[in-house]
């Protein structure tokens, strides 16, 4: 099947299929220009992480490892079949209630592309409390599938996704959480009759006032007249019966949307409040909610576009729109929601800029280079930019040369995919994936062949954090800063599709997908296809306070070696005039040494430390910086 990503830009007329995505033009002046976004940024406050550097504190690349800031990385799975979702992420990892875990993810076991990935499936892994399960080599289902989003029924998982064969919602239950016994259920439906309406791409949660009504949203996907809308179905009896099912609700139909594409939609549930926002390109974003369970509904406009039902008979360049230079911002359809304690709706999407040269041609445009990471909530109903592309080098400027250097996602920003969860006690987590601003000598060395392109800036997940309801919000943190560390680690790695587990309490539990190359094989830039890993991290909660203050990594600032050591290290802190503190801190988090420097270079004996991983930290009243320590 070839319609693994949506377009829709007309109503009902014009859909533009992966084949397609070379109609979408781009600008001609991103085209033409050798530097087309290396200008110095004057207003920051719309560019909010160009201020500062990150450190390193992702993990290192192995099968299991654990971090001297207590980071826990594994590979819990594979899969050849590398397009996770069209734009929003899938609930893809669930935190039962005693704290064991399921996760799930869209694989094929095997590189048969040419065969249109028959075996393509969810994949499904369980932690026990103690480990993971063996990496799985089969789907859970009978017959091909795709997109799984899971949700915990009766303190077991269920898993919805949608079958390539009926193009239907697909239900699969596990028997036991210790076993690998499914039952399945190919489809809801009303009255003993079977949904008529085509339904893809589906979201699952679970509510309700017993814990018991599943709510579900898919893509009505080919559907005539109703086509690429989106659907709500409801059980109030763990999928026994369906007692609303293909229901396009009052405000989303044809008369407000052309059409929304795959993915492009994301849902909360807590208790008996359901929400979940929606938007496509040349559409207002909408928030629907509903206080009873999903009986009735209101809607709220997000975003008001302000063209109404565009189908390419609207000019938009920098004659009508002059006050935007020729452009129109709105979301690149990557969307996430979570609902707070007091049930108001935190809404997020990446941003991007649109424009319309021609009238009725087909065509319209995008502006790859776009950066943003928007944020909306319903308590102050203002719209915000979150986070950015980082300024690793710190020269205000961010260092894109072309847009050949940007892999392919279809129309996303530079920052995309966001994913985000409260915890326990209030705080609100947010993923997303983000362009590294530079290219790694070992990428220029390895340069482009006719079938790898490694001249691309990789993508890796970020995690930022808000202790006060969203108002403010933390540095972000590199979660593959180490492994890619081009001294420690393995540069060559994308990460994308980061998912936040549902439960948050002293740690965050995330998982992504990882391989060598930049963009995708199944709907982007035609690389080899690969095995990708699903990588999954355990992050205590604890790791933002290494990133409160602001933090240098260079190198020309806080020499240290030798690295690894087993006897002792020589710290050289250049143009110290200042006193500073050198603190060496264990996995646990406890300073094991301490020393004040008063001098550019001095020498620590740690021959009585355990062999292991540390950090070491130089503080002086203006600057923090960190680096890690191996000890033999």
């Amino acid at each position: 099947m070839k319609k693994t990503i949506l377009i829709v830009t007309i109503s009902g007329v014009l859909t533009l299929t992966m084949q397609a995505q070379n109609r979408i033009q781009i600008p001609n002046h991103l085209q033409s220009h050798t530097k087309v976004i290396s200008q110095k940024i004057t207003d920051k406050s719309s560019h909010p992480n160009l201020l500062y550097a990150e450190e390193n504190y992702g993990p290192i690349s192995n099968q299991k490892t654990e971090y001297a800031n207590g980071i826990v990385e594994e590979i819990i799975g594979h899969t050849y079949y590398d397009l996770q979702t069209n734009n929003s992420i899938q609930n893809r990892l669930l935190i039962h209630n005693d704290k064991s875990i399921s996760n799930v993810w869209t694989m094929n076991p095997s590189n048969d592309r040419d065969a249109e990935f028959p075996n393509r499936g969810t994949g499904y892994n369980y932690f026990d409390g103690s480990s993971w399960q063996t990496i799985p080599l089969n789907r859970i289902e009978s017959e091909k599938t795709g997109w799984p989003s899971i949700a915990e029924l009766n303190n077991l998982p269920i898993i919805s996704a949608h079958s390539n064969k009926n193009e239907k919602i697909t239900w699969t239950s596990k028997i036991d959480l210790t076993t690998d016994r499914w039952t399945e259920s190919k489809s809801v439906s009303k009255e003993g009759q079977s949904s008529s309406v085509k339904q893809m791409w589906p979201r699952l949660k679970v509510g309700g006032p017993d814990g018991k009504t599943i709510h579900a949203i898919a893509h009505t996907y080919n559907n005539g007249v109703d086509s690429n809308l989106i659907a709500y179905n409801r059980s109030l009896d763990g999928g026994g019966t369906w007692d609303i099912v293909d229901s396009i609700l009052p405000g989303t139909g044809r008369e407000f949307f052309t059409g929304i594409d795959a993915d492009a939609y994301a849902m909360d549930v807590r208790g008996e409040t359901v929400a979940f926002v929606l938007g496509d390109k040349w559409t207002d974003i909408v928030l629907m909610k509903s206080t009873d369970n999903g009986t009735t509904w209101t809607k709220t406009i997000i975003r008001d576009h302000p063209i109404t039902k565009f189908n390419d008979d609207v000019i938009v360049n920098e004659t009508t729109h002059s006050s935007s230079n020729g452009t129109i911002d709105n979301t690149d359809g990557s969307f996430s929601i979570s609902l707070d304690a007091n049930n108001n709706a935190h809404v997020f999407f990446g941003l991007m800029k649109y424009s319309n040269k021609a009238l009725n041609d087909n065509n319209w445009e995008y502006y790859p280079l776009t950066d943003g990471i928007m944020y909306w909530n319903e308590k102050n109903l203002s719209m915000s930019t979150i986070t950015g592309t980082i300024d690793l080098n710190q020269d205000n400027i961010l260092n894109v040369e072309s847009k050949e250097q940007i892999s392919d996602y279809g129309s996303r920003s530079l920052t995309s995919y966001p994913n985000s969860a409260f915890a326990e006690n209030g705080d609100l987590y947010l993923s997303y994936s983000g362009i590294v601003e530079s290219l790694y000598a070992d990428q220029i060395e390895a340069g482009n062949s006719s079938n790898e392109k490694y001249l691309q800036h990789y993508r890796h997940p970020y995690l930022i954090k808000s202790e006060d309801n969203g108002n403010t919000w933390s540095k972000p943190i590199d979660l593959m800063a180490e492994i890619t560390n081009p001294i420690t680690g393995d540069p060559l790695q994308e990460g994308v599709f980061a998912c936040i587990g549902n439960l948050i309490d002293d740690f965050i539990h995330l998982t992504y997908q990882r391989d060598h190359l930049p963009g995708l094989n199944i709907t982007g830039d035609k690389d080899p296809v690969t095995k990708n890993e699903i990588v999954h991290l355990k992050i205590p909660v604890t790791v933002f306070n290494l990133s409160t203050e602001e933090v240098k990594n260079s190198s020309n600032d806080f020499q240290m070696y030798p690295n690894p050591t087993r006897q002792g290290i020589n710290i050289r802190l250049n143009s110290n005039d200042r006193t500073a503190w050198v603190k060496i801190i264990n996995v646990l988090g406890e300073e094991v040494a301490t020393k004040k420097i008063k001098n550019a270079e001095t020498h620590m004996n740690i021959e009585k430390l355990k062999p292991g991983i540390y950090h070491v930290s130089i503080e002086t009243d203006t600057q923090k910086m960190v680096r890690s320590l191996v000890k033999n």
